[in-house]
């Protein structure tokens, strides 16, 4: 298993490294160079990648008319895009093994929107969006897309 975040050392203290087992990786989801070479990471030291679970998530709540269009970039890059780097990176991959799994987790602001979170829920519900079309996209080659937030459980197909 490679379990990644911003910075490796905070992954290792969280995660207990087992060097048979597990492979921390330091990870800027946002960064799709750093996705390519984190996936190539896990196949180098496992053969091959299973699951990936995007569970990267940034919350920026305020008052749409008080916040910025770097706000809503920031937001955006690390709830919607940082999803496309990292999947974009196993896709090649999950597509020719002809097997495979992609969780996207979401939240209740993916469902529901909330005062004050409109750059969060927005972007929320552009994951989910994403999600439910990359999940018909990908079943065909045999890659299992499902995404969950917290108030369903995770479609069928």
């Amino acid at each position: 298993m490679v379990a990644t975040g911003r910075r490796q050392a905070a992954v290792t203290v969280v995660v207990k490294p087992d060097a048979d087992r597990l492979r921390p990786v330091e990870l800027d989801v946002t960064d799709a160079a750093q996705a390519r070479t984190a996936v190539d990471a896990a196949i180098s030291r496992f053969g091959e990648n299973d699951v990936l679970v995007n569970n990267a998530a940034f919350g920026q709540m305020g008052f749409f008319e008080e916040l910025t269009i770097k706000a809503a970039h920031e937001q955006f890059a690390k709830n919607l895009f940082s999803a496309f780097c990292v999947t974009w990176a196993v896709l090649p991959r999950m597509r020719s093994a002809r097997k495979d799994w992609i969780f996207n987790i979401l939240s209740r602001g993916g469902i529901f929107g909330a005062q004050l979170g409109s750059l969060y829920c927005s972007s929320k519900f552009a994951l989910e969006g994403f999600s439910e079309c990359l999940s018909k996209e990908v079943s065909p080659f045999g890659i299992w897309s499902r995404w969950s937030s917290l108030v369903r459980s995770v479609p069928s197909s």
